[in-house]
């Protein structure tokens, strides 16, 4: 079966949903009775917060619009400790700075 450029939305929304009925029954048989209204609150959220997820990927997937980045950029040593984020959206560059420290004398 090829879905085209769907396939890999329609593929993850199944994850998705799967991955929320796993914890649904996880929750609901794992806890005792009188903590089944709050393990299916929290299976909810669970599933909204996935579903959510899911939506914005395959929105971007879909609009051809990039997901956001951060890649490591220059790695350089200092007198103190900095970090600077660069770029422009959706591609951002993290450098950074580490403080080099003199080893202490042994007696």
């Amino acid at each position: 079966m090829n879905l085209g450029k769907h396939q890999k939305a329609i593929v993850t929304v199944l994850g998705e949903a799967i991955t929320f009925g796993t914890a649904a029954t996880t929750l609901l048989l794992t806890v005792q009775q009188q903590w089944h209204a709050a393990a299916a609150v929290v299976a909810v959220i669970l599933g909204v917060l996935g579903i959510a997820k899911t939506l914005y990927m395959a929105l971007t997937a879909l609009t051809g619009t990039p997901a956001p980045s951060l890649s490591i950029g220059t790695v350089t040593t200092g007198e103190t400790a900095a970090a600077q984020i660069r770029g422009d959206a959706p591609r951002h560059v993290l450098d950074l700075v580490l403080p080099h420290t003199m080893p202490e004398p042994k007696a």
